[in-house]
Formats: structure tokens, sequence, C-alpha cells
């Protein structure tokens, strides 16, 4: 197996956490000065986002807003806004759920981070923790889930199957070990979280240990991204500088903790990158698309071969199909804009039905709806580059499709781009005065990377 290139890494700097005092290491920051100091010293090394952790006289933990405040503002005054601060909502068994939550809806903080065991640690809070998190995605504050282990992992994986995590692939935070004294963390470790996790974008790891580092190595190397700093480890080799030039970071306050196909950004919209092909690239759909997709879908000569709608729409039912693609109504089931890279043009859509990252398989669906377009090689280029994202981005398993056997064109793409025919629904659409069988194509993960190879 080939090594993976590592891509720029995001560093998240996490400089006290809620145990050690600066009777463990003299430099360990814990007033509002203090964690400004650090910060500043964080953004030169290149971090892109800070975890802040707030004390009080004692030096004990605490979930308090006005502490928050105050360590937010010191920060502030250092960088500006080039480092995104993130507040935990860490229990350290002195909260409960509620009081978490409370404490967010209050300070209204930018990012923050949540252990999954601590936020749906009671079952009977499981439709408030629900509603809180719709409430962070409405309001653009940026979430991050904590997971231990891969039970952990599993049961993310089954809170956002039945819809209580608003977020088909969330930013997630693996921690190798637990706060315990003397907890050594192993680069291995993270191996069985992978091994269950559909989780592919916006990942992070943390470690305890003299093995931090290597363990970051680890992560960054599979398309991870590290979380370093005195809350996990005291230990800090001479090789630190050397380790932080030649992994490659993303500098400053732009965060690019992806969510399936979308991206973070200050403004807390959510987005698809542009994949870019040779000649047509994808991005999200905008309403602005409407007037194009209703062209089309009034077309008998495109909406015959898709076999899913058997009359014309009208604009308004164009238009409501939009509005639920911008609004991420269904995001089991979300289409994206293809478009001609030299001049912007609209030509179809393409996107995911079904998707199911507990059982990491999807349908896709694709249409060339510009006529001018058709028998170009564009819809293969588009769906090469869907199957890039559904294999390498989502990590899934299987990727199927059906198709009209009279299709001809559509059935030699599929076929083109590594699709196997599976099956047959015989006389399944009724068009033009006769019956036709729908085809079931699919394709596997390691058939679509042999596909490459070759």
């Amino acid at each position: 197996m080939s090594k993976v290139k590592p891509s720029p890494a995001i560093l998240c700097v996490a400089p006290n956490g809620a145990r050690k005092t600066p009777r463990d290491h003299p430099d360990l920051p814990t007033t509002p000065a203090e964690l400004g100091r650090a910060a500043a010293e964080s953004l030169e090394a290149g971090a892109a986002m800070i975890h802040l952790h707030v004390r009080d006289r004692d030096l004990a933990h605490i979930l308090e807003v006005a502490a928050y405040r105050d360590a937010i503002q010191a920060v502030r005054s250092q960088v500006g806004d080039r480092l995104v601060i993130q507040v935990t909502t860490e229990s350290c068994g002195l909260y409960g759920p509620e009081e978490q939550m409370s404490l967010v809806r209050e300070l209204r903080p930018e990012a923050v981070s949540l252990s999954i065991g601590e936020i749906f640690s009671d079952p009977a809070v499981e439709s408030a923790a629900a509603e809180f998190l719709e409430w962070l995605k409405a309001e653009g504050i940026f979430a991050q889930f904590i997971v231990f282990d891969a039970d952990q992992v599993r049961f993310l994986v089954r809170l956002i199957h039945r819809g209580v995590v608003p977020h088909s692939d969330p930013c997630v935070l693996f921690v190798l070990g637990r706060y315990t004294p003397d907890q050594q963390s192993e680069p291995t470790g993270l191996d069985p979280l992978l091994e269950v996790s559909p989780f592919r974008e916006g990942w992070f790891l943390c470690a305890f240990g003299k093995q931090e580092l290597a363990c970051m190595d680890r992560a960054l190397g599979r398309g991870g991204h590290a979380r370093i700093g005195f809350e996990n480890n005291l230990y800090r080799p001479s090789s630190l500088l050397t380790w932080l030039r030649r992994r490659p970071v993303r500098r400053g306050g732009s965060l690019v903790a992806k969510q399936g196909c979308f991206k973070f950004n200050r403004q807390g919209r959510n987005n698809m990158p542009h994949f870019l092909g040779d000649r047509v690239y994808l991005r999200e759909y905008l309403l602005s698309d409407v007037e194009a997709l209703y062209q089309w879908r009034t077309l008998d000569e495109i909406v015959w071969w898709t076999g899913s709608y058997v009359w014309p729409e009208s604009l308004e039912q164009a238009r409501a199909f939009v509005e639920a693609q911008v609004n991420d109504v269904d995001p089991a089931n979300r289409k994206f804009a293809i478009c001609r890279r030299e001049d912007h043009k609209y030509l179809g859509h393409i996107g995911y039905e079904y998707l199911d990252l507990r059982r990491q398989n999807t349908e896709v669906g694709i249409v060339i709806g510009d006529v001018t377009s058709l028998s170009k090689g564009l819809g293969e280029e588009a769906l090469r580059l869907f199957l890039k994202v559904c294999f390498e981005e989502l990590n899934l398993h299987r990727v199927g499709l059906r198709v009209i056997r009279a299709n001809k064109r559509g059935y030699r793409c599929y076929r083109k781009c590594g699709f196997r025919e599976e099956g047959a629904l015989r006389d399944w659409h009724y068009s033009r005065g006769q019956w036709h069988d729908l085809i079931l194509m699919g394709i596997l993960r390691d058939e679509y990377l042999a596909g490459l190879k070759s």
C-alpha cells in the first residue's frame, strides 16, 4: 500500500487542561494573561486553534461564563481573530449535561468541544441534547465531538443515523487513552479507532505522554489533524520545532474542519468546496440555480432517462428542491451542482441518496440536464470526482446506482467508471408505450482503488 502524502494539517494547541497546575510545569498557563501569551506563542508556532480551559482562584477547573469571557478577551488582545478559540465543556466529574449546555448557550463561543460520553451520559437528556446540537448548527458554532474508544465511535455513528447528531461527518477528536496518572499513549492505538470510524474529514488526535508527537505523526500520515499541549503531555522533546517545520500546517484562524463535503468558516456557513476536474467541478446548490434546474426538469428527452419523474415539474417544485439542498433538509439525500469550468455553466447535478455511514454505503444519482453537454464525457468526469469524495473522503465501502436498461449512454458511462451489474428489476419503468428493466449496479472501495492503480 502506498503511503498517503500528508496534506497541510490543522494544529490545535491545548495549553493547560483541567487537571495540571504550575506545580506540574512552571510554564503551564492558568490566568487570562498567561493564556493570551500562550496563544501568541502558539500562533507563531503554526497553530490555527486554541482549546481553552479556565480556572478559579484556587486553580480548580470551572465552567463559568465570566471566566471564559475574560480568557477569550485576553487571547483576542494578543492574536486578534487569527486563532479559532475553542472552549471546553469537560465536566471533570463536576458538571452535568444541563450545566455544560447552559454554559455554551450563554457564552455563545466560536467553537466548542463536546465529549460524547458526557453530553449523552444520561438517556433522559437525549432530546435536550439533540435540540442543543441543532441550536449549535443554526448559530454557526463549530462543534467538535470527543471520543475515547471504538464503542464511543459506534455510539456517535448511531446518533447520527438516528438524526440526534445533525451532521453526516462531524469533526471528531480521538483521544488515545484516559486522563489517568502516568498514561502513555501508543501510535498504534489510533488504528482500532480508524477501523470502525466512517469519519474521514476534519478529525483530530490527542495523545498522552512521551510518544505524543509519534502519535501525531501517525494521525497526520492518515489525513488527520493534531492537538498538542500541556493538557495531555508535559514532555517536550528537542525535536518539537523540527517536527513542526517538516509538517506543513494551515496557519492562522481559517479552520477547515470539514463535515462531510462541507467546510466550516467563521461565518458559520456550510458550503461544499469545489471539487475540480479537468473540465467540470462540483459545488453546493445555490438559489440562483432554480431556473436552470427547472429547464431540464421539463425536457422529456432528459427526464425520461432518469426514471424518477413521470411528468414535468413546475417551477415551484424546482424551487422547493433547490431550497431543500441549500438548507440541507435531508443530509442523507444531498445533491450538488455540476458546473463547467470554462464558463461556470450549470450542467446538472450529482449526489448521494440514502447515505448510510454506519454501513458505509450510499447510492449515487447523476443527471446531465444540459442537452448540449451530452455525450462529451462530462458526466463521466463528474462521476469520477464524486466517487473520489465517496471513497477517499467519506471512506465508504460501496456505492450503488440504478439505470434504465434502455439508457445505453448512461450504462456505458457507469461501466467505464468501474460499476458492475448486480441485478435487475424487471419491467420496473413504463414509458413511451413499453416496460423497461431497471439495472442495479455497484462499485466497492477495493474495486475503485484497483481502478486507480490500473
